[in-house]
């Protein structure tokens, strides 16, 4: 019971933290789109401090990503062109 209320917890704070809209590059401008209008093979653009609202490829920039709430690991993971992000 305990391990399945951890986990619980530990599931719904990950859901709390879904994003619910991204930027989604628009020839030279970014548009802001509601999550689920999002598709495969548009280019999300992830800004500092927010939430990356999808899978995908870095293919420009790079910076870092805090990857705890998925992997547990305690600390932030570099991110640069090719890397993949989740």
């Amino acid at each position: 019971a305990y391990a399945m209320g951890k986990a619980s917890s530990i599931l719904k704070a990950l859901a709390d933290r879904m994003p619910t809209h991204g930027y989604i590059k628009d020839g030279e401008n970014l548009r802001k789109v509601d999550l689920h209008d999002i598709k495969i093979g548009d280019y999300v653009a992830v800004f500092p401090h927010t939430i990356c609202p999808v899978d995908g490829a870095v293919i420009e920039g790079h910076g870092t990503m805090n990857e705890a709430y998925l992997t547990g690991e305690p600390y932030d993971v570099p991110k640069a062109l090719g890397s993949m992000v989740i």
